[in-house]
This record gives C-alpha cells, sequence and structure tokens, in this order.
C-alpha cells in the first residue's frame, strides 16, 4: 500500500508547477478529514468539506494551495475560523494568508466542495455511481477529492 500512495504521490507532484510545488514544501498537513455527502441515486458529491490541520514549516506561510479537480466547485474556505478569498486555476486553489502565519504555527483550514466528479469510463455499461474507494484515484491523473499536501500522508 505504501508504494501505491507513493505512486500516486509523485504522479500527482509532476503534474504540478514550480510555484505550486514551493508552496506546498512550506507547510506539513497533520490531520486531514473529508466528509463527503454522497447518495446512491446520483454521482454528485455535496455539499462536502475537508478539513486540514498544518504546521507551518518555512519562515512565513503567505498562500495555501490545495489540488481538487476542476469538475468540482468551492463554496467556500475557512482558515483559523475566518472566511478567506481563494484563487482557483485549473485544478489548483490558492487561500492567501494575511497575516502571514509565522514558522511553527498550526492552522485548520475547513474548504467547502460539490460538483459531480469525472469518470474513468471504465465501467459504461453500469449506472453512473460515486467510486469514493473501488476505483483507485491512481489511474487518473486527475484528483476527483480535495487533495492537500499528500505527500506528507
Amino acid at each position: 500500500m505504501r508504494f501505491l500512495w507513493l505512486g500516486l504521490a509523485a504522479a500527482l507532484w509532476a503534474q504540478q508547477d514550480a510555484a505550486t510545488r514551493a508552496l506546498l514544501l512550506k507547510y506539513d498537513a497533520t490531520f486531514w478529514w473529508l466528509n463527503l455527502t454522497v447518495s446512491h441515486t446520483s454521482t454528485q458529491l455535496g455539499p462536502s468539506w475537508v478539513l486540514t490541520r498544518l504546521r507551518v514549516t518555512a519562515p512565513a506561510l503567505d498562500t495555501l494551495v490545495f489540488e481538487l479537480h476542476s469538475a468540482l466547485t468551492v463554496d467556500s474556505v475557512v482558515v483559523q475560523g475566518i472566511r478567506r478569498s481563494f484563487i482557483r486555476r485549473g485544478s489548483t486553489v490558492r487561500i492567501p494568508l494575511n497575516p502571514q502565519p509565522p514558522q511553527g504555527t498550526e492552522l485548520e483550514a475547513l474548504v467547502y466542495y460539490r460538483g459531480t466528479p469525472p469518470s474513468s469510463g471504465k465501467h459504461r455499461h453500469l449506472q453512473p455511481v460515486v467510486a469514493l474507494l473501488g476505483q483507485p484515484s491512481h489511474l487518473d491523473p486527475h484528483p476527483a477529492f480535495l487533495c492537500p499536501h499528500l505527500v506528507a500522508l
């Protein structure tokens, strides 16, 4: 299983631009809670959220970065109990932080999102479903769910 995670992390890391990789190296995710709202009658996710606790490892952190498939919509972002603005470009979600937390600070970020994740098309003969664990995401280069600093997992 460890090799599966390492392979997935390497695939996602290779897709990120240098600026995103540099931002991801400024903090470590220490806790991750994924809350999905799903139904057996729909492929729609949401409203769903992910809670991430992280520790700043750089001298200062000016931006949090998350990956979320571009087919999914970010509704809102809350960092340290404060609703924050965010910038979305493709699958990258950037959250500017002001004031910048110093090294060693522990932060909590909540990202609320919804939408229909894309299908890999492997099971076209079956009814559409949301496959949470049965469809390995390492086969699809696009993360369907919010993916903060995956390398730290």
